[in-house]
């Protein structure tokens, strides 16, 4: 409908702005004209409510398709509070993400989260036996000099075969090879017993002398060196000692020597090498 053929029309009433009309009564709003100057009645729908068509803006279209790879997403811009108590809306973008809470409880992620280390960072663990993987120490502070107890240490594995020190154990033959030297003195010259291994020390742990003759039998700690025990015998008699404190020569290398001041005499010396 034309402008012309609206005022060819009669009318029966005409409203005002803000008053109304007899319900039987025929009234048109016409708002505007197109570029050829025709005048565009508006629309309204049964409940007499105006109707507007958006032709473009607004978000309309299709934004997302599930499935798609896009280059580009245009769409319609998601707004929120950025800062707590300010109320500034900003755009969800990296620099101002949409906030994630955990309700007080956990969040579960899937996959593996690259992280990078800034400052530090204090991880805890759970109570229990926690796996925590392979774990690198770059540094250890020192050990202060002295006796440094560093707690109860627990042996994972066997020990392997073989003479295994695990620091200051209290010495035991079982560990070393036993030694037994006998020898017959017919002379009074000062004789050799026992040669240790190069670099060894000898330990007596036992001796037996006898004498069929009264006299003295002494046992030196090296050729000429100090005296370690002088045995004085009956004829026909003898001594026994099994030491409580085992005998150890003074330094490597030494070797046992006995002289007996009559003939003739049997020695039997039991012991070890250290």
């Amino acid at each position: 409908m034309t402008i012309e053929s609206i005022r060819d029309k009669e009318f029966d009433k005409f409203a005002s702005e803000g008053g109304s009309i007899e319900s039987k009564a025929r009234a048109v709003l016409i708002a505007g004209q197109t570029a050829a100057a025709v005048a565009r009645m508006l629309k309204v729908d049964a409940d007499g409510h105006l109707q507007v068509d958006v032709l473009s803006g607004g978000g309309g279209g299709t934004q997302y398709t599930e499935g798609d790879t896009d280059t580009t997403i245009t769409g319609t811009a998601l707004m929120f509070e950025a800062d707590t108590g300010t109320s500034t809306l900003r755009t969800a973008s990296n620099t101002y993400p949409l906030p994630v809470a955990d309700a007080g409880g956990s969040l579960t992620i899937d996959g593996t989260v690259a992280a990078t280390q800034s400052g530090t960072w204090n991880v805890g663990l759970n109570v229990g036996t926690n796996n925590i993987g392979d774990v690198d120490v770059l540094s250890l502070p020192s050990i202060p000099a002295g006796t440094n107890n560093i707690g109860d240490v627990d042996i994972a594995s066997a020990l392997p075969a073989g003479t295994n020190v695990i620091g200051a154990v209290k010495r035991d033959i079982v560990n070393y090879t036993k030694v037994r030297k006998y020898v017959v003195l017919t002379g009074t010259t000062e004789t050799t017993i026992w040669d240790p291994t190069a670099g060894k020390k000898f330990v007596i742990t036992d001796i037996h002398i006898s004498a069929t003759a009264a006299g003295t039998c002494t046992l030196r700690d090296g050729t000429a060196g100090s005296t370690i025990f002088i045995a004085s015998l009956a004829a026909n008699g003898g001594m026994v000692s099994n030491l409580q404190t085992p005998i150890e020569s003074t330094a490597a290398d030494n070797n046992l020597t006995a002289q007996a001041s009559v003939i003739t005499q049997y020695i039997l010396i039991c012991g070890y090498e250290v």
